[in-house]
């Protein structure tokens, strides 16, 4: 789209979505699909072009009754269009989409673009108003530019291992792609910034997504909230060894599920206490200091946790708000999905699809 002279005249009116008028072109691979998803479900008319011949596994762990899960998850809410880009038609087609686009996100490979003709300097050029946002491993720059990795190399060399599982055990690899769809968020974020200054100035962008940098940026609280979260006591008074987060954010079994309390401040430690009963063997002051309950969760947790077994997680949940600690429920999918509050909500709708006698939910 071409940009007018009065830059909100391209801003969707007040019963758009925030992206009613902006169109993405989607060049990522099955790894980078859910930033422009992301876009989609803003607004954006978002176009996936789609290799002719689609290299997959014949049996996806994710795939159920024979539905691509995948596929249907990270594509909803896109058009889409088959073009071989190896050959010159499907070059001039695409061509032909990039002079409507405002957006072009690419996860093709580092130097693809350019192994395709379509170097993204010479983009800029031809469409002085395009933002491009390249969606890579390791980014295009730097002594792992050519390198790929899978989810476990990321979480691994972002740092996440390093603090995920029980301290004195291997690392615990977390559930699910969480460092790829992490990327995917930093992604959708990044391209639309540089549409928000496109919108100010005119002119178009290009932008480097690196999932590895994404991934120490995002996931780790280490590289970010610990500190806060710690209350300022530094690490080397807390746990030897792997840091332990379950001291920050403990979780306690009750008579239906878990519940995770936040005992951090010394207004949240005081309601712990007095909702306790105001036991006597806690009621040294020192413990108001988040240092000295670090050095007593040996015998304080132990007790929180018999304290609270009796109890079902709602009841927990409701007499901790009315002692001022935070607690929430340990919700597992189908609690959440049938939560009163998202229900009622509308946060989640039955999208169904065209490919197959099933229905996707969507947020």
């Amino acid at each position: 789209m071409s940009m007018p002279q009065d830059p909100t005249s391209d801003l969707p009116n007040e019963h758009d979505l925030p992206l009613a008028n902006v169109r993405v072109v989607d060049l990522t691979g099955r790894s980078g699909e859910m930033g422009p998803r992301i876009l989609a479900d803003l607004g954006a008319d978002v176009i996936r072009v789609a290799p002719i011949v689609v290299d997959r596994p014949c049996a996806d762990p994710q795939d159920l009754a024979g539905v691509d899960v995948h596929h249907e998850t990270h594509n909803a809410n896109k058009r889409s269009v088959s073009l071989d880009l190896d050959t010159t038609a499907g070059i001039d087609i695409l061509q032909r989409l990039l002079q409507t686009a405002d957006i072009l996100i690419e996860g093709l490979g580092v130097d693809r673009l350019t192994d395709l003709g379509l170097e993204p300097a010479a983009l800029r050029r031809e469409f002085p108003t395009l933002v491009i946002v390249s969606f890579s491993d390791f980014g295009r720059t730097g002594p792992y530019r050519n390198w790929t990795a899978t989810e476990l190399v990321h979480v691994a060399l972002g740092g996440v291992l390093s603090r995920s599982g029980l301290p004195g055990r291997p690392p615990l690899v977390p559930p699910g792609p969480i460092a790829l769809e992490s990327a995917a968020v930093t992604t959708a974020w990044a391209a639309l910034l540089a549409y928000y200054n496109r919108l100010l100035t005119d002119s178009g962008d290009d932008v480097d997504v690196s999932v590895f940098e994404s991934t120490v940026q995002i996931i780790d609280p280490g590289f970010g909230m610990a500190g806060s979260a710690a209350g300022g006591v530094p690490t080397s008074d807390g746990p030897r060894g792997r840091p332990d987060s379950s001291h920050l954010y403990p979780i306690f079994p009750c008579t239906d599920g878990y519940v995770r309390l936040c005992i951090l401040s010394p207004r949240q430690w005081q309601g712990m206490f007095e909702w306790m009963g105001r036991p006597a063997e806690f009621a040294d002051p020192e413990l108001g200091q988040l240092k000295h309950r670090y050095a007593a969760v040996g015998t304080l947790y132990p007790a929180i946790e018999v304290f609270l077994s009796s109890k079902s997680r709602t009841q927990a949940v409701t007499e901790g708000q009315q002692f001022g600690v935070p607690c929430g429920e340990l919700l597992d999918f189908a609690e959440v999905l049938d939560s009163e509050h998202y229900s009622e909500r509308d946060a989640f709708a039955a999208v169904p699809t065209p490919w197959a006698h099933s229905e996707s939910r969507t947020d």
